[in-house]
């Protein structure tokens, strides 16, 4: 059984962490201490931008589509970002070029190189909206020192107001860089991480590294990547227009109770946006209520299919981005 590609989002995403709230003590922090551990978080997001190292971490994530569990080697300087993965992993032989424009990800199995956009920003995107002045009310609060691959740590807990905790973020003591990050649900069960097991910040880094090109690889966006599952799977090939703000990162036919979904998942200024198509019809009302209290659904059926999108109400309007989806050239 072959692997299924790693969507690794661990830069971002990606991705959280592992151990379940542990029963630590914490200072709480009053108005001052709300302020310095907020000073602590854009050191973070500075640190993010800007940090060189090479190094390895844990990637733990549980969505069902792979392994809950994988090792990255990472190499980054400033806004350039690559991945590799051990001998012994399921990703072996796969190399990832993030430049923070575009994502470029060699599959050898394959022989095809697929261009995302870049994802390298994601968590940086994450740490702007939390500190930004239209993010919900949260608290934070600082946890007991520990080390995180070897390096001791300060250890920041976010939590919403009434206190269920959203994630902690362990940041280096020296330079603040983020060496682990724990995000949860919210019954607070912890539903993804990273965490660096091994860092060197003084390593030299050849900038070759980041060039990513194999001659006879076959070169594949996600728009084209939709046309082939439509045309695979006998859907239609609607896509949000490229020129809109959001951006296409990836696509996959998925099976829900019995059922053939064509999943598109974009990414917008405001989050994740997800464009469904399934070939029957549907009862909007029902999937209203089914749908998170903090999420959208638009619902209409331009043609033979019925198209469905879902994202956070805190993002743009639906019924605004469902006017920017248009045909692939199938259906020109």
């Amino acid at each position: 059984m072959k692997p299924r590609p790693v969507l690794t989002a661990s830069v971002g995403l990606l991705l959280a962490l592992m151990l379940a709230t542990p029963s630590v003590l914490r200072a709480q922090a009053g108005a001052g201490g709300e302020v310095q551990l907020r000073m602590l978080l854009r050191g973070a997001l500075r640190a993010s931008r800007t940090q060189s190292l090479v190094g390895a971490r844990v990637v733990e994530f549980r969505d069902g589509t792979g392994p809950p569990r994988h090792t990255e080697l990472v190499t980054r300087t400033g806004q350039y970002l690559r991945i590799e993965f051990p001998a012994d992993s399921p990703f072996k032989g796969q190399v990832i070029v993030d430049d923070g424009i575009q994502r470029r990800h060699y599959f050898p199995n394959r022989n095809e190189i697929r261009v995302l956009p870049s994802r390298k920003e994601e968590i940086i995107r994450q740490l702007n909206q939390l500190l930004g002045k239209a993010a919900a009310p949260h608290r934070f609060s600082e946890e007991l020192a520990t080390t995180v691959a070897g390096r001791p740590v300060r250890v920041i807990t976010v939590d919403d107001l009434q206190g269920n905790v959203e994630q902690r973020l362990f940041l280096d003591k020296q330079n603040l860089f983020p060496l682990k990050r724990v995000l949860y649900d919210a019954v607070g069960t912890p539903i993804g991480s990273f965490e660096f097991t091994q860092v060197d910040y003084q390593a030299t880094i050849d900038p070759a590294l980041f060039v990513l090109e194999r001659k006879g690889a076959t070169v594949l966006t996600p728009r084209i990547i939709v046309v082939r599952l439509a045309n695979r799977g006998g859907f239609e090939d609607w896509m949000v227009s490229p020129k809109s703000e959001l951006h296409l990162e990836a696509a996959r036919i998925e099976n829900f109770d019995g059922v053939k979904v064509l999943v598109q998942i974009y990414d917008s200024p405001q989050g994740k946006i997800s464009l469904f198509q399934v070939k029957s019809s549907v009862v909007p009302e029902k999937l209203q209520r089914s749908a998170r209290s903090d999420f959208d659904v638009w619902v209409w059926k331009p043609h033979a299919s019925t198209l469905i999108l879902v994202g956070p109400r805190s993002g743009p309007s639906l019924q605004q981005i469902a006017d920017l989806v248009q045909r692939g050239p199938s259906g020109t």
